[in-house]
C-alpha cells in the first residue's frame, strides 16, 4: 500500500515522502533512512522528531485519477532499482508528480520518492506558522488582541473596536473547531500575522505581505478594523441562523 506522509521542515516549508509500506511508522523509517542518502543539505533530512502533518493511505484504485500534468513545480527526488536521481517536474499536484515522474522513466512498482513543491516561500511559511501558533493558544490570542485594542484606541473616528474584537475572538475559537467555516483559515492566520506585525513589528519579517512595508501603522489599524468588522457580521449572522431558538 502506498503510504504518504507530509512534513514540516524546520523553515515551515513542507516535504512529501511517498512510499510502499505496512503502515505510517514503517514508512516514516523509510524516509529517516532515505532521506539521510539522498541529501546533502540539513533542511531536508528527517529525523525521529520531525513532524509529520498529514499522513494518507493512497489506494491502488484512487492512483490513477491523479493528473499528470500541471502548471506548479516540483523537485523530485526517487529512488528505485539501486539507483536514484533528482528532477523537477512539473505537475498540478504531489500525486501528479509522482506519477509524472514513474511515466518519464518508465518505472515500476513503487518506488522511494520525496516530493518538494519548489513554489513554497520559506518565509511565508514561517510567518503563517506564527499566526498559526497564535491562534491555537489563547493566552497568545488574548493578548495580541488586548494589544491591538489598545492600539486602534489610540487612532480617531475608529469607533469602538473592542466590542468587534470580543465577537472576532468568538469567530476564530469557532473555526479552531471547526464549527465555523464560511471564512477561509488562512484568512483569519493571516490577519493575525498583520495584527502581530502591527503590535509588536520587531517579531516579523513581512515583505511577503505586499501592504505592509507601504502602508503606515494607521492606514494597518483601519485596514483590520475594517476586515474585523466585515467578518463580524457574517459571523453574527451565521449565530442567529445555528442558534438552538431556531431550529426545530
Amino acid at each position: 500500500m502506498r503510504q504518504i506522509l507530509t512534513y514540516k521542515l524546520f523553515d515551515g516549508t513542507k516535504l512529501n515522502f511517498i512510499c510502499d509500506a505496512n503502515d505510517k511508522q514503517s514508512a516514516h523509517s523509510l524516509a529517516m533512512n532515505y532521506s539521510k542518502r539522498l541529501f546533502k543539505s540539513k533542511k531536508f533530512i528527517i529525523k525521529p522528531k520531525t513532524e509529520i502533518i498529514d499522513y494518507e493511505r493512497w489506494s491502488k484504485d484512487k492512483q490513477a485519477g491523479a493528473r499528470s500534468y500541471g502548471t506548479r513545480k516540483f523537485s523530485v527526488a526517487i529512488v528505485y532499482n539501486g539507483s536514484s536521481l533528482v528532477k523537477d517536474v512539473q505537475a498540478d499536484g504531489i500525486k501528479s508528480a509522482y506519477n509524472t515522474i514513474k511515466k518519464q522513466h518508465a518505472i515500476a512498482g513503487e518506488p522511494m520518492t520525496f516530493i518538494y513543491d519548489t513554489t513554497q516561500d520559506s518565509k511565508l511559511c514561517s510567518v503563517l506558522t506564527v499566526g498559526q501558533n497564535t491562534l491555537r493558544s489563547k493566552d497568545k490570542l488574548d493578548k495580541i488582541i488586548d494589544d491591538f485594542v489598545k492600539e486602534a484606541n489610540k487612532i480617531p473616528g475608529v469607533g469602538n473596536v473592542a466590542a468587534d474584537v470580543v465577537l472576532w475572538k468568538a469567530m476564530c475559537i469557532d473555526i479552531m473547531n471547526g464549527a465555523y467555516t464560511r471564512i477561509p483559515y488562512k484568512t483569519i492566520i493571516e490577519t493575525i500575522c498583520v495584527i502581530i506585525y502591527l503590535v509588536c513589528p520587531i517579531n516579523l519579517s513581512f515583505e511577503i505581505v505586499p501592504i505592509v512595508g507601504q502602508a503606515d501603522d494607521v492606514a494597518l489599524v483601519m485596514l483590520i478594523v475594517k476586515s474585523i468588522h466585515d467578518d463580524v457580521q457574517d459571523y453574527q449572522k451565521w449565530r442567529k441562523e445555528t442558534s438552538i431558538s431556531n431550529i426545530k
